[in-house]
């Protein structure tokens, strides 16, 4: 969703504390292995806080920042597996947990400005895999089912009508 004016707040304010607790605890967790390397666990407990952020991110609709948690999970995993670049990867995820938090809280509070405003912290996690192009797009779910106010659902069309045109 590209515009949040029809969003419903609701739900994202039911899931929120939860969410701003898995943020912190990631951030916390990622903070304890930079400061200890040996906390090897760190890196995939804070995977997993990213994920139950997803995973309640994904329960509001907000396919957008789902995929920017996915990005982050990504990350995480190629910092830990070393098949990602340590520095560059912890300051993508770091500086994208710090962004979704704000975007989170401006969002819950009707003052969101939409998912592609989470392109920024997306690109830095997708370069920092590697990708050679990052598109705005990879944020935009617009919602496909949404109808026009003059349409009946499931309306039978009248020949009539078209026979008058």
């Amino acid at each position: 969703m590209s515009t949040m004016m029809e969003y419903d707040t609701g739900p994202l304010n039911w899931v929120r504390g939860e969410i701003d607790k898995a943020l912190k605890a990631a951030q916390e967790r990622i903070q304890a292995f930079r400061s200890d390397k040996s906390l090897t666990n760190a890196l995939r407990l804070a995977r997993n806080e990213v994920h139950q952020v997803s995973g309640a991110i994904r329960l509001v609709g907000l396919e957008g920042a789902a995929t920017l948690c996915a990005a982050m999970e990504e990350v995480l995993g190629g910092v830990d597996d070393e098949s990602i670049e340590q520095g560059a990867g912890l300051d993508a995820v770091v500086s994208s947990l710090d962004g979704l938090s704000r975007w989170v809280t401006r969002t819950a509070e009707g003052r969101g400005e939409g998912e592609l405003a989470l392109f920024p912290s997306y690109r830095s996690l997708r370069l920092a895999q590697g990708a050679e192009r990052v598109f705005e797009g990879e944020l935009f779910f617009p919602d496909l089912h949404a109808q026009s106010a003059t349409s009946t659902p499931n309306a039978e069309p009248n020949p009539e009508e078209f026979r008058a045109l």
